[in-house]
C-alpha cells in the first residue's frame, strides 16, 4: 500500500521533508519483508479496514473534513506491526514527525490554493 501511494507526488515531497527519499522506502520495504521472512512470520498486508480506520482518525484529529493522501500515509503509520511503518521507522519517519510536516505541508499548501 506505501507503494501505491508513493505515486502522489505530495507523499514523496512528505517523505524528503523528513529525510526519506522513496529509494530509501523502497529499500527499506524490502528489507523488512525479508526479515520477515527469515523469521518465518506469517506476513500479513495491512488490513485495508485497519487503514482507513487510522486514517479517519487523523482526519478527525486534524479536524479536516475530507480524507486526503496524508491522513492514509499516518493511517499506515499508525496500523500496529504494520510492515510500511516499521520500515518508515526504520529510516527515523516515525507517526509524529510525519504529522507534523502534514501540518506544515497542509498550510502552505492551502496557502498557495488561495493566493491565486
Amino acid at each position: 500500500m506505501l507503494l501505491a501511494l508513493l505515486r502522489d507526488h505530495r507523499i514523496p515531497e512528505l517523505l524528503v521533508r523528513m529525510g526519506v527519499t522513496i529509494y530509501d522506502v523502497r529499500g527499506a520495504l524490502e528489507q523488512q519483508l525479508a526479515r520477515s521472512a527469515q523469521l518465518g512470520d506469517d506476513t500479513h498486508p495491512e488490513e485495508l479496514g485497519d487503514v482507513i480506520a487510522s486514517s479517519l482518525e487523523e482526519v478527525s484529529g486534524f479536524g479536516h473534513h475530507g480524507m486526503r493522501i496524508w491522513h492514509l500515509l499516518l493511517g499506515l503509520m499508525k496500523v500496529d506491526d504494520s510492515v510500511a511503518g516499521r520500515a518508515l521507522e526504520s529510516l527515523g519517519a516515525g507517526v509524529d514527525g510525519a504529522r507534523h510536516e502534514v501540518l506544515e505541508f497542509v498550510a502552505e499548501t492551502d496557502g498557495e490554493r488561495h493566493a491565486d
